[in-house]
């Protein structure tokens, strides 16, 4: 191939590969813009409407796209809808057809003096998120995005010793759970603003 029509080849890339990577990276993108103390008003604009829905919780947002990527971002409302906690699971699922591919990722913080959980340590915090997404009840869309997140919490604290049985029977979430792998690396921490931290990840996620 030539130098001219390498060039058009190249040329004729670069909107496909620019829309890939606006698809890809919004997810990520809204989730960084999202700051624990916003208001209702502040994230409201951040979520794209036509992905989004309100709750009694607070937010919702749940989108795929054609790399077989799923986002689910959840706002965790404080009493005055303020901000008080922020969830995002990620899962990639790509079949080749001789193998399957499977990537998945939560992570979230939570501040526990907005979520009034100041008296709860960080394990303990999450199963009251988790029983909160779990008893939701709402649409379709906010309790599929629900989903992604309780798959991830169920996943993230098995990791910790005898919290699997703590957590009892799953009403919500089994689905998700079935392509969530187990066994992930999980991470815990408090900031120096008391603000609890947490991740799980099993596989590869683009």
């Amino acid at each position: 191939m030539n130098r001219f029509a390498m060039d058009r080849r190249l040329a004729g890339m670069l909107p496909v590969l620019a829309v890939a990577a606006t698809v890809i990276g919004c997810a990520d993108m809204h989730y960084r813009r999202i700051e624990l103390g916003q208001t209702k008003q502040q994230y409201e604009r951040i979520l794209p409407a036509a992905h989004s829905r309100r709750t009694d919780l607070g937010m919702s947002y749940l989108e795929s796209d054609w790399t077989g990527r799923t986002d689910a971002i959840v706002i965790w409302a404080a009493r005055d809808r303020r901000a008080a906690g922020k969830l995002h699971a990620t899962c990639f699922r790509n079949n080749y057809g001789f193998k399957t591919e499977i990537g998945f990722r939560l992570r979230g913080e939570i501040d526990p003096q907005l979520a009034d959980l100041a008296s709860t340590g960080p394990l303990d915090s999450l199963r009251v998120v988790l029983q909160q997404l779990e008893n939701y009840r709402g649409e379709k869309a906010a309790t599929d995005a629900h989903d992604w997140l309780i798959a991830g919490l169920v996943r993230l604290l098995e990791r910790w010793p005898h919290m699997a049985e703590r957590l009892g029977p799953l009403k919500a979430g089994s689905v998700a759970l079935e392509m969530v792998p187990a066994g992930g690396k999980a991470v815990i921490s408090v900031d120096r603003r008391g603000v609890y931290r947490f991740e799980y990840q099993q596989g590869a996620v683009r």
